[in-house]
């Protein structure tokens, strides 16, 4: 039990430290500025972090971990939207915090008209780079239940795929490197 607690505290770790630098190197891209040390001592501690998960367990299970979490989740956001009626809508406002987050990170609150009417919806990826007022985002819309409605985030997408892939990716070395015998 003491074993699974303490990887869970390092895997909450590393993806911390990584979002952390993926948004202070996006922050500093947004200004025109280079991403500096802060960004690479992220990663570096991430990647300290990952080490010792992958010390902990066998790539196999993280790697069977990983595909199955990120690909089930890329695969239901992507069905919604594959499915879902696209409608343009502007940012009105930001929703703050994550509860029980000290950081400031924020979500888009996007305004959209669907039949007729003006709804609103926020958006569930929250990063530490707030959206601009009047910007303007695409939402899907469930056409069986138009209460259902998602901000389209490429981020979202693109973590969820990144998660699979590195799963997928681990597999296949931990496959071969029983095969080889290493």
């Amino acid at each position: 039990m003491e074993k699974i607690i303490l990887t869970g505290i390092f895997v909450l770790l590393a993806v911390s430290f990584a979002w952390g630098g993926v948004s202070l190197y996006r922050q500093a891209k947004l200004r025109g500025e280079r991403a500096g040390c802060v960004c690479l001592l992220c990663f570096l501690s991430s990647f300290v972090c990952g080490v010792f998960v992958a010390r902990q367990f066998p790539m196999e299970t993280i790697g069977a971990l990983f595909a199955a979490v990120g690909g089930v989740s890329f695969w239901k956001e992507y069905r919604f939207f594959k499915r879902a009626i696209i409608v343009h809508g502007v940012v009105t406002g930001v929703s703050g915090r994550i509860p029980g987050s000290r950081e400031a990170v924020y979500a888009p609150v996007v305004q959209f008209e669907f039949d007729g009417q003006v709804r609103q919806v926020t958006g569930t990826t929250y990063s530490s780079f707030k959206p601009k007022t009047g910007t303007p985002m695409k939402v899907g819309v469930n056409p069986q239940n138009i209460e259902d409605a998602r901000v389209y985030q490429k981020s979202g997408l693109i973590l969820t795929a990144v998660t699979a892939v590195l799963g997928i990716v681990l597999l296949i070395i931990a496959v071969h490197s029983h095969i080889a015998g290493i």
